[in-house]
């Protein structure tokens, strides 16, 4: 179900790739209860983090990934 779900993604944004972050962002307003619904059947260890400044993200990712299998990441910065 992930792979169909990611693969929905890769080909709604490659028809529009001047606008990649607003189609990425609606995208996700309009699917996040599959990707839900999928993360939850999926068995392993998954972490959501909400995120609104990406400055140590990196560090923290690498940290999160010694006890998850699925690390989710949620852009909290707002959209204008």
């Amino acid at each position: 179900m992930i792979d169909r779900i990611q693969k929905d993604l890769f080909d709604f944004i490659e028809n529009d790739p001047d606008d990649f972050d607003g189609l990425i962002e609606f995208w996700f307003q309009n699917n996040t209860n599959a990707l839900s619904a999928a993360l939850t059947n999926d068995p392993g260890n998954k972490i959501l983090v909400n995120i609104d400044n990406f400055n140590n993200y990196e560090l923290l990712a690498k940290r999160l990934f010694l006890i998850a299998d699925i690390l989710v990441l949620r852009d909290n910065r707002k959209w204008t």
